[in-house]
């Protein structure tokens, strides 16, 4: 075999190990974002609009799993799945009482995805 070929058979040798990783990989984050303690009635003053350099990297580091699952596909496939799941699991925190939603969470789980996507 020449070198094309091989190149070729390694991308699709790659995909079942990146679909294995793709469930863990939403299991990690509907467990860690989702999963209410109380509820409370939903209201967007509960909105925080302060950056955290440390929430910001704790949620980039959670979306890099997706963003390597998601590695045999598109950019803009990627940036659009995370930025849906990011905001699903945001919106629902509105109503969660230890929870507090932010446009910040949604946009760097979204850029750690797609650091994910360019490390794989």
């Amino acid at each position: 075999m020449n070198r094309e070929t091989d190149t070729f058979l390694n991308v699709f040798a790659l995909q079942p190990l990146r679909l294995r990783f793709l469930i863990p990989s939403i299991a990690l984050i509907v467990a860690t974002t989702m999963i209410p303690v109380g509820l409370r009635h939903p209201l967007t003053s509960y909105i925080e609009y302060n950056f955290s350099s440390a929430d910001f990297i704790n949620n980039l580091i959670l979306y890099v799993p997706l963003g390597i699952a998601l590695g045999g596909s598109s950019p803009l496939r990627v940036f659009l799945v995370a930025l849906s799941l990011s905001t699903c699991a945001e919106l629902p925190q509105l109503g969660y009482i230890d929870r507090i939603p932010s446009p910040f969470d949604i946009a760097s789980n979204t850029c750690g995805a797609l650091t994910g996507y360019l490390a794989s």
